[in-house]
């Protein structure tokens, strides 16, 4: 759903092989994850878009203190990859009374992939501070705690959402240690 951002674009300290590189989309939302509360009840972005995007905006000029609303059209952005605009709706959907949890997870997605890694991970803690439960968001903090140097605290979150289902992640953790400890013999 995000755009693509391997895991190693942000991993660039060694050239690593393709056996030893992890392979993970960091900013990756599961179906499962995303509300059905849109209006015309579709997240597909090839299904007239034009049409999403104004009821979306109907719904804020109905009701311009929902943070629901200015989260859907938010979310929807980030369907169609437009990172800066779904920001902009994401961040007034928080700064509104009762946002939803996702729309922490979806605006650090969104910062994520505009390489904004300071901004998203304070986001996902905002949001893991809402849903501790989510591997999703572990991994997502991992990788931007590796973004901004804290590989400690990456691996942490890797092995974190790695007991909490995500395989690739029990991959990633074993390939931050390695890394760690090659960089600790120099």
């Amino acid at each position: 759903m995000f755009a693509t951002l391997a895991f190693l674009l942000a991993c660039q300290s060694e050239p690593t092989t393709a056996a030893e590189a992890p392979a993970a989309n960091p900013a990756e939302t599961t179906e499962a994850s995303v509300p059905s509360t849109h209006p015309i009840g579709t997240d597909d972005p090839g299904a007239n878009d034009a049409a999403l995007m104004a009821e979306y905006t109907a719904a804020i000029e109905a009701n311009p203190d929902s943070a629901e609303a200015w989260y859907d059209r938010g979310h929807h952005h980030i369907v169609l990859r437009r990172w800066v605009e779904a920001e902009a709706d994401l961040k007034k959907a928080i700064s509104l009374s009762d946002p939803p949890a996702l729309a922490h997870k979806d605006l650090a997605g969104a910062q994520l992939s505009q390489r904004n890694f300071e901004d998203a991970l304070a986001n996902i803690e905002q949001y893991l501070s809402l849903v501790s439960d989510d591997a999703e968001g572990y991994h997502m903090r991992g990788f931007c705690r590796k973004s901004t140097g804290d590989i400690p605290g990456a691996i942490e979150d890797a092995q974190k959402a790695c007991e909490m289902g995500i395989e690739k992640d029990c991959r990633i953790a074993t390939w931050l240690q390695n890394q760690l400890a090659k960089a600790d013999e120099t």
